[in-house]
């Protein structure tokens, strides 16, 4: 081994045993590294310990989200909780494996293929600890983790500070305390994180996050072994490198963004612990003076780590691919408007006009949105539309900044360089440029991004400080940032703590958006404001023709109000648009049934049981149907499929039992009664229908009794009366 190699710790802050002659020697050999910079001691905040520093940050991420402690079930909550089985104490744990994030078979053609079994594993485990869907318990653990992940967001910064601004080889260095604070302290209530923390099931960004943490903390761990005079690392501990790739996997199976870690920590290694820039290799190229003649002992061990990085993540992505079995998902134009453009500058101009968007978001979080799909953001059509300024002026700082900052021997270019890495490498899975995302804009998936914003912005006050000009100025306008986050934090906490708050408050940000008026339309529905709805819905209609749930929702709340002819042009038009949409498969068949078009009900209705197997109120529905053209004997059948499928269905008991009596089939009607009696127990109803069919035949001892049962649970019932 060659003599100029020496043990010594890659990160500041530790002792490096050495003689001052040798440590002399070392900064001789080595000028282009500058000296330390003392940037964290001018800000203008106090210094504080490691654990007063996590004890405020943890208070501060309890106080700005306690207020969503109020919160319900909201949006996509319902979907991926409360109608979801896989949550169930009752459903078998290997069950949330084979399950997408919302709980359809993975293997389906229409899965959304969000794989997150172990998101949905802290969803069951919620629910069996407090024994019922208890919203308040589901927002405690989500405000929990997220004051974790802001402990570990300092810890982070405060690595990433001191070990790219700080001279590698010095023989002592104190961390960074106070820039690693206030990075911390930001990121904490930075209001983008709303969605994640507020809404339940951004748990999936929360738990990754962690694992995100715990994997660079993990690869940084595997290269404190050997290193060279100037801190690069010459060897690695390839235990800690494995623990890496599956803490990565791991948090991919949490949320899939969660795999961009080591893309990060790769990004990482190369531009810290190497201290090299890509841009040296032409500085290299253009020198005399190759990397070899410099003896760059550090290049072959970073060689392997690369290699190891992309095979491994390379392979977690191939298995996460198998695992959706029939291919990615299938997006509507409605979700990704841009994506199915078909001019690629129209695609390109609108993908980085979205990108400039989620840039604003991060630094200025005013237009905050559940939803941004379906005309929320119109799309550019031309390079003459005044809005393609925006990406224009975006690409134009990002080069600036990355072109100012391309040399590996400055420090704050090196902490510019990695905070930018930790902002761009985590948005890359939802930038549509590898694979085409559901969705236009999304906060959630800014959660990991800010960690890089975050540095940035603290790192500016730094530099802003260190001027020793306006210090006070900075200081107020540190303290303004953070209480206006914080204000703003709380404010939006408030709307997402019921569906009518958050839908409503949409409509200052994307009174454009079709799916933000059908979705305040589904709350004023909900709660019997028909009117209301209709309004809403009908505006989602105008503002997205082709929206089919609004177009089945509209011709379902006119079907309620007797208007069919008017509900049956909507239910057509949703079937249209979506050949298996089975729910308006059955609405349009209902529709077509109480118009007395028989035929066209019966196919509709059959349509729906062909694109849903298991579908009981639509074999209820084709029942009643065959009650109506007197076939008796399908209508038996339809009503058997029904309670076959779903032996609690109230409805179809009685309708069946009901169809027998009043037809005469008196045994008949009685057995079905009696097994409806055995299925649901207190069935109140059916004990009335049987006391009937008893009587009937004359069995009144029977009868009476079982009117008597009915009586405990509807002893106002003046029929039961009659009856007896």
């Amino acid at each position: 081994m060659s003599n100029n190699r020496k043990k010594k710790p890659i990160l500041a802050g530790k002792k490096v045993k050495s003689d001052p002659s040798s440590h002399h020697q070392q900064a001789n050999s080595s000028p282009h590294l500058d000296v330390v910079d003392t940037l964290d001691s001018y800000l203008p905040i106090p210094s504080l310990t490691a654990f007063q520093s996590c004890l405020l940050i943890a208070c501060l991420a309890v106080a700005s989200y306690i207020n969503s402690l109020q919160g319900d079930f909201v949006f996509d909550d319902i979907e991926a909780i409360t109608g979801n089985k896989d949550i169930s104490p009752n459903t078998s744990m290997t069950a949330l494996f084979h399950h997408d994030f919302w709980g359809s078979p993975i293997d389906s053609i229409t899965s959304h293929k969000s794989y997150r079994p172990l998101t949905v594993l802290s969803f069951k485990l919620n629910y069996i600890v407090t024994g019922y869907l208890n919203a308040k318990s589901f927002h405690l653990v989500n405000i929990i983790l997220h004051a974790i992940i802001c402990i570990q967001y300092y810890y982070f910064t405060r690595t990433v500070f001191t070990a790219s601004i700080y001279q590698c080889h010095s023989h002592q260095v104190q961390p960074f305390s106070r820039a690693p604070l206030l990075a911390a302290l930001i990121f904490t209530v930075h209001p983008i994180h709303t969605e994640c923390v507020a809404s339940v099931v951004g748990r999936a960004e929360l738990l990754a996050a962690i694992l995100y943490f715990l994997a660079f903390s993990s690869y940084q761990h595997s290269l404190k072994t050997d290193l060279d005079e100037d801190g690069r690392p010459l060897e690695v501990q390839w235990a800690y490198q494995v623990i890496t790739l599956c803490l990565a996997a791991i948090a991919m199976l949490c949320k899939e963004q969660g795999i961009t870690i080591m893309g990060f920590c790769l990004a990482y290694d190369i531009l810290i612990n190497c201290q090299f820039h890509p841009f040296d290799v032409f500085r290299f190229s253009s020198k005399s003076t190759t990397m070899s003649d410099k003896k760059q002992f550090w290049i072959r061990p970073l060689l392997y780590r690369l290699l190891f990085v992309v095979l491994g993540t390379c392979s977690v992505l191939y298995l996460r691919y198998l695992i959706m079995k029939s291919g990615p998902p299938k997006f509507r134009p409605s979700d990704n408007p841009a994506s199915f453009e078909d001019s690629l500058l129209v695609r390109i101009l609108n993908y980085n006009y979205i990108y400039a968007i989620n840039a604003w978001l991060l630094i200025s979080p005013n237009w905050l949105c559940f939803d941004w799909s379906m005309g929320c953001i119109p799309l550019i059509k031309t390079i003459f539309d005044y809005r393609c300024i925006f990406p224009i002026l975006f690409w134009i700082i990002i080069i600036l900044v990355i072109a100012s900052n391309s040399n590996s021997t400055k420090s704050s270019s090196r902490f510019i360089n990695v905070a930018l890495a930790a902002a761009i490498i985590p948005f890359i899975p939802a930038s549509n440029v590898l694979f085409r995302v559901g969705f236009v804009v999304a906060e959630r998936v800014l959660y990991l991004p800010s960690i890089g914003y975050c540095m940035l912005l603290t790192y500016s006050f730094c530099y802003l400080s260190r001027k020793g000009l306006f210090n006070k100025a900075i200081l107020i306008g540190i303290i303004a940032l953070l209480i206006g986050y914080t204000c703003k934090t709380i404010q939006r906490n408030s709307q997402w703590l019921n569906s009518e708050d958050l839908f409503v408050s949409a409509l200052d940000i994307c009174p454009l958006n079709a799916k933000v008026h059908y979705n305040i339309g589904k709350v004023y529905s909900d709660s019997g404001k028909d009117r209301m709805a209709e309004k809403y819905y009908r505006t989602a209609v105008r503002l997205e023709p082709n929206y089919e749930q609004a177009l089945n929702n509209l011709g379902n709340l006119l079907k309620d109000r007797k208007a069919f002819d008017e509900a049956e042009q909507f239910l057509k038009r949703a079937v249209e648009q979506r050949k298996d949409f089975a729910a308006a498969w059955m609405n349009l068949g209902i529709v077509q049934s109480d118009l007395r078009k028989y035929k066209e009900a019966e196919n509709s209705l059959i349509t729906a049981t062909i694109h849903r197997s298991y579908y009981p109120d639509a074999y209820y529905n084709l029942g009643n149907l065959y009650i109506a053209t007197k076939e008796l004997i399908k209508s038996e059948a339809a009503f058997n499929k029904a309670i076959s499928q779903r032996e609690q269905h109230k409805l179809a008991w009685n309708n069946l039992v009901l169809m027998l009596f009043n037809n005469g089939n008196l045994e008949g009607a009685e057995k079905y009664a009696k097994r409806g009696i055995q299925e649901i127990a207190n069935f109140s109803e059916m004990h009335h229908l049987l006391g009937n069919v008893l009587g009937k035949q004359k069995k009144y001892k029977e009868a009476v009794h079982h009117f008597e049962k009915a009586m405990l649970s509807n002893p106002d019932d003046p029929a039961l009366y009659a009856n007896l």
